[in-house]
């Protein structure tokens, strides 16, 4: 299994280690890196800052994602930054996608997408890069997600529909 990190301890992050202890094979978890935890989140070990992540990289781990989430009225610069941030310390971010979710056919991914349990991808769609899609998304076919986009839990998107760069969509 290819070891990764995630950047963030609170409750997007909770959901991240989930799917990457129980709906999934290929990556396991190697720990945390937060600016503010220590010790142990929701029974994994932080390693320390973003200051560690070139020790971490040179220690082996090729893979990090961004664990940060963000809600209604709530700037998403923040998860634009530590997505960043990781590309430029050379980390592969890569797509996390839970056995739970059904992608259909001639589906497009940028990097460092999430989709989580319950979440139907129709055949056709597009996702640019750091796209968080929820619990229970469906995404019609053919619809174009920019970069930075994170759908909450129960959204549905029409076929053909195009979001924009840093949208926030939430029922």
């Amino acid at each position: 299994m290819k070891k990764i990190v995630i950047l963030g301890a609170g409750g997007h992050a909770l959901n991240i280690i989930d799917l990457l202890k129980n709906e999934q094979s290929e990556y396991d978890l190697a720990g945390i890196i937060d600016p503010t935890a220590t010790g142990e989140a929701w029974g994994v070990p932080v390693l320390g800052t973003d200051e560690v992540l070139p020790r971490i990289k040179n220690q082996g781990i090729l893979y990090a994602f961004p664990a940060v989430g963000f809600g209604q009225g709530v700037d998403n610069r923040l998860r634009v930054r530590i997505f960043e941030k990781i590309k430029k310390s050379g980390f592969i971010i890569p797509n996390l996608i839970s056995s739970k979710a059904f992608i259909r056919s001639h589906v497009l991914m940028g990097e460092g997408n999430l989709v989580q349990a319950g979440s139907i991808i129709d055949t056709g769609v597009s996702l640019g890069n750091n796209v968080a899609v929820g619990l229970n998304v469906s995404l019609g076919h053919c619809a174009r997600v920019g970069d930075h986009v994170t759908f909450s839990g129960g959204v549905i998107v029409n076929g053909g529909i195009k979001i924009g760069e840093g949208t926030f969509l939430w029922m």
